[in-house]
């Protein structure tokens, strides 16, 4: 491997050695003839671009870095405009124009474009792109740009004798910045890059910039500066070549190996979050082979239940000791699991650590094989007992009366509409009133009223069936609701309710419990509301007669 690594680095040192051995043969040629020089540069960057034009477009299908394969197509109208500029060039004697002003154009249109390229490109990293549509594209970029030339509507670059024009010169200071701004872009997206890739391109785009400076001090074309501008241009087109032919298409295995390493960055980084999920999510997670035997469990799990993994894995779920209470529920929901589409929620009892019970709202979800077969039931238990507890407390308050504990008036008229329509005739109704509350708050107060009504409620739910419905209506009104209860059994009760209070001897040295009783009953198709105004008014009369 060693080996391998120094060959790599010695061929490497070969081809810039020849770089520099191809550099200096350029430079010689300047003092042969300044258009020869011109040409064998442009030429060069010309074949090196459209070469690599046309080999990421012969291998668009197998690049799958959009900047890579952004950059190689807009090659194509970049090495266009230069072409023009190299045979339009002065002295060259091959298009109709002899100043210098159109070749300056081309150049600031090539070096302009390419920098929008450059600076665009790294946006474009995350995103799908169509080859032909940016083939489209550049081509009436293209298109557009020697229209505005050969129109006379793009500004004048160079006037001969005075030299580069204000727009010329601030172009290429434009230029150099959006190159430099492309870097910072660029390497802020580095992750998408095999390094040695990335540090081609930031090199191509250094040394298109420097070129891009060297360009604004000319004043003649055949000047030093411009000699300086087309060296560095010649090393940027090389770094570029290197970046997305040799590095990128030439040696597809070092990208390959950059991808399958990022890729494995991201499974790990999955893998942890998964993890780091799965334990301290605050509910149950098991997991479930297709006999129902736990293969897995989060820590909740185990601190809920105080089991170590050996009491668990390789267990049938709903066999555990835990789970006796609900273990057909379970099971049943476990085996539809695989057949359903969604997952399957139900709720079943668990026996916590301490002995508690608690019920959990347990959700099933499938895991399939690459054969659509059920591999894995994940199942997901959150703890509703609490919520459950708070659901019963709101629904007694909604029902009940706070003092006594009794149904209230609202529950009680709800189920005398109910009654009314049902098949439960004779419905008998009982009425009873607290004599003298108002007396009993203003003399001993509040508190002694209040436990007055306590004890009355004390005495009907003594009396009384759990089917009877027995509410407290008003400051001092209680009412029984009967249902299947003729008038001689309601009778009994009216006497049984006044026996249980000489039973319990609720008269105390606080207060005294008097209280006045009346009943009605309702045959089949009778109205209940009338039947409780009876009710009250036997209850009346029965308190003018005491």
């Amino acid at each position: 491997m060693t080996i391998g690594k120094k060959h790599i680095h010695g061929q490497e040192i070969l081809k810039f050695v020849l770089l520099a051995v191809g550099l200096s043969g350029l430079i010689t040629t300047r003092f042969i003839s300044f258009l020869l020089f011109h040409s064998l540069v442009e030429l060069f960057s010309i074949c090196i671009a459209a070469a690599t034009f046309l080999i990421v477009w012969n291998t668009r299908d197998q690049i799958d870095n959009p900047y890579l394969l952004f950059l190689g197509i807009a090659l194509l109208p970049i090495a266009s405009l230069d072409l023009l500029h190299t045979l339009s060039y002065k002295g060259m004697n091959v298009l109709p124009f002899g100043d210098s002003n159109l070749p300056t154009q081309l150049w600031i249109a090539a070096r302009s474009l390419e920098a929008c390229v450059l600076l665009l490109a790294p946006f474009l990293i995350h995103h799908s792109l169509r080859s032909r549509s940016l083939l489209i594209l550049f081509v009436s970029i293209l298109v557009l740009i020697l229209g505005l030339i050969f129109t006379g509507l793009f500004p004048d670059c160079y006037i001969e004798g005075q030299g580069l024009t204000t727009f010329k010169i601030s172009a290429e200071y434009f230029i150099s910045a959006s190159l430099l701004l492309s870097i910072f872009f660029l390497y802020r997206r580095k992750s998408a890059f095999d390094p040695l890739i990335l540090r081609y391109l930031i090199s191509a785009t250094i040394a298109t910039t420097i070129g891009e400076i060297a360009f604004t001090f000319y004043i003649g074309v055949y000047d030093l500066s411009n000699v300086i501008g087309h060296i560095f241009k010649v090393i940027a087109f090389w770094f570029l070549y290197k970046a997305l032919v040799e590095t990128s298409l030439r040696q597809p295995v070092r990208t390959l190996v950059h991808n399958l390493l990022q890729s494995e960055t991201a499974l790990r980084l999955e893998r942890d979050f998964s993890a780091a999920v799965f334990n301290t999510v605050g509910a149950l997670i098991i997991v479930l082979d297709v006999d129902g035997k736990i293969v897995r469990a989060n820590g909740r799990f185990e601190h809920a239940l105080k089991l170590s993994p050996e009491q668990y894995l390789n267990h049938i779920f709903w066999e555990l000791p835990v789970l006796t209470k609900d273990a057909s529920k379970i099971r049943s929901n476990f085996e539809r699991t695989p057949s359903e589409e969604e997952p399957v929620s139900y709720e079943a009892h668990l026996q916590t650590a301490g002995g508690y019970l608690h019920i959990y709202r347990w959700t099933n979800t499938v895991i399939r094989n690459s054969d659509s077969n059920a591999e894995y039931v994940i199942a997901v238990g959150l703890d509703m007992s609490e919520q459950k507890a708070a659901e019963d407390q709101l629904r007694f308050i909604s029902t009940h009366d706070t003092l006594t504990g009794l149904y209230n008036r609202a529950f009680f008229e709800a189920e005398l509409g109910r009654l009314q329509n049902s098949r439960l005739f004779p419905i008998s109704i009982i009425m009873a009133d607290l004599d003298n509350l108002k007396d009993l708050n203003d003399s001993s107060g509040h508190a002694a009223g209040d436990a007055a009504l306590k004890e009355l409620a004390r005495i009907f739910t003594k009396t009384f069936r759990k089917e009877d419905i027995v509410a407290r209506i008003g400051g001092d009104e209680f009412v029984v609701l009967l249902p299947q209860t003729d008038a001689g059994a309601a009778e009994e009760i009216t006497n049984r309710i006044e026996k249980t209070y000489k039973i319990l001897d609720v008269n105390r040295s606080d207060f005294q419990l008097n209280f006045s009783i009346g009943f009605a009953t309702a045959e089949a198709g009778a109205s209940l509301e009338e039947t409780l105004a009876r009710a009250d008014q036997a209850m009346y009369t029965r308190k003018r007669k005491e």
